[in-house]
């Protein structure tokens, strides 16, 4: 570390500006670390010695010049002295041991202290922010005619459909008797939820992926809330694609998925409730888990305040899928709710992330299928949507 100083007038050149000279040098190393032998072995370009016998000289000559030269006594950054150095020279010799209270870096942002890894030993666990649109899905008018909502998901293809989602403004052409909407392979939608993903080359599936492009639903973030450490894995050793947490992320990185569906603002609730999906661990120490709950609305929702005014309102209730439970998960614990959040979590044991494990990140998988299937929906979630009699202000 150097100390310089504008000296005032023994310097000053004839365009009055002012140049900077150094007074001081210090290796300034050993104060801020406690393991002195292994930062010793990296200082290996020049004999420990020689540095200290050249840093030395320079401070002797930096003492001599500043009493010779009579600096004034107001500049701070005037020399060490050394018994100052001394006694800094003999604290080394004894350095305090770690008390397992260090506070972190004080300065800076959350998320880049949090980034770095400088937030302390007894610091709170801040969990990543979430990414994400936040898009709530809300029904068409005809889903709601139909009284169903489904939503599928095909991991090899990469996309969703909502088989009972046909244009609005048709919906009024179709014969009265005709409850089967045309699905999104037939009709080109523009939802407000959309992202730009890598387009699949296999012959037989570009119309579809084509068509999911179109309306909005290519991309497993297309159609989600938000999510937080997940990506889509393509394995071309195996052939298959599965959603897991982000390659290389630390055991202690969960990842996280979150669907919403809003009906506040229609005339129907829900009815019965059905989910397919597929969940793999290879592993005992990772987990992977569905939780799907009623009410759980989402902060500042500008709906926030109309549950208030529905006495008959449905409290909130959760139901879990895991690995081990019924493929096809029925329910009607949740009739008669008006909002439902579906949310997806793979996670490791706590006594797990102390083990180094580069694949931890692969052993939890969502929605696992060859590559080459199209016809399989690794995920299918059902609704049965109920029409009431209360009218919506």
């Amino acid at each position: 570390m150097a100390y310089t100083v504008p000296p005032r007038s023994l310097y000053q050149k004839s365009d009055n500006t002012t140049k900077l000279v150094t007074v001081d040098i210090q290796d300034v190393t050993w104060r801020y670390t406690q393991k002195f032998s292994e930062v010793q072995s990296r200082r290996n370009m020049i004999r420990e010695s020689v540095l200290a016998y050249k840093l030395a000289d320079i401070h002797t000559n930096a003492i001599r010049n500043w009493s010779l030269n009579n600096n004034p006594a107001d500049i701070d950054q005037k020399p060490y002295c050394w018994d100052s150095v001394i006694d800094e020279l003999v604290s080394f010799l004894h350095p305090s041991k770690c008390n397992d209270q260090l506070p972190g870096r004080q300065t800076g942002s959350l998320e880049w202290r949090q980034a770095r890894g400088e937030l302390g030993q007894t610091s709170l666990y801040v969990e990543p922010l979430l990414k994400g649109s936040k898009c709530i899905i809300t029904p068409s008018n005809s889903e709601l005619q139909s009284g169903i909502f489904h939503l599928r998901y095909n991991s090899a293809l990469n996309i969703y459909q909502r088989p009972y989602y046909s244009n609005d403004s048709n919906s009024n052409d179709n014969n009265d008797n005709n409850n089967n909407a045309k699905t999104d392979t037939d009709v080109v939608l523009k939802f407000q939820c959309s992202t730009n993903s890598p387009k699949a080359n296999n012959q037989e599936s570009t119309k579809l992926i084509e068509n999911a492009r179109k309306a909005g639903l290519y991309g497993w973030q297309s159609m989600v809330y938000q999510w937080r450490n997940i990506f889509r894995k393509v394995e071309l050793d195996w052939h298959m694609v599965y959603l897991a947490r982000e390659e290389d992320s630390k055991p202690s990185e969960d990842g996280i998925i979150i669907w919403m569906l809003d009906l506040r603002n229609t005339n129907y609730r829900v009815g019965k409730v059905s989910i397919f999906t597929n969940m793999v661990c290879h592993s005992t120490d990772c987990h992977a888990r569905f939780v799907l709950c009623s009410g759980e609305y989402p902060v500042n929702s500008i709906n926030s305040g109309q549950e208030e005014n529905n006495p008959q309102s449905v409290p909130n209730s959760c139901l879990c899928l895991q690995p081990g439970s019924a493929s096809l998960f029925n329910s009607e614990s949740m009739i008669g709710s008006d909002f439902l959040t579906l949310k997806a979590r793979l996670w490791n044991d706590d006594e797990s992330i102390g083990k180094s494990s580069s694949v931890a990140w692969q052993q939890a998988q969502l929605f696992r299928q060859k590559d080459n299937d199209f016809d399989t929906w690794s995920l299918e979630w059902k609704v049965e949507l109920v029409k009431i009699n209360k009218t919506v202000n």
